[in-house]
């Protein structure tokens, strides 16, 4: 994964159903995340996403919304969009 790339939530059955560009990839701002993270802008949005990164903006529950920039864990739980999907 790479800045630039489209990547797609792979859990929860979300592989077909999200759709987000890779921004920026940076270290935990508090430290949680032992393996960085990344900054996303989500295209397209499913009805479960992944955890957004502590200090994103606290440990908000709101749902994530097409457009938005979100930080998040890195984790094998996002995969770069196959071009033949």
């Amino acid at each position: 994964m790479k800045v630039g790339d489209l990547v797609c939530y792979n859990a929860a059955g979300q592989k077909y159903k999200t759709l987000g560009v890779v921004y920026e990839f940076g270290t935990s701002l508090h430290g949680y995340s032992r393996s960085g993270c990344v900054l996303i802008q989500w295209c397209v949005v499913g009805n479960i996403m992944p955890r957004r990164e502590w200090g994103d903006r606290g440990w908000s529950r709101d749902p994530i919304q097409p457009g938005e920039f979100i930080w998040h864990p890195m984790g094998d739980w996002f995969e770069v969009a196959n071009e033949n999907r």
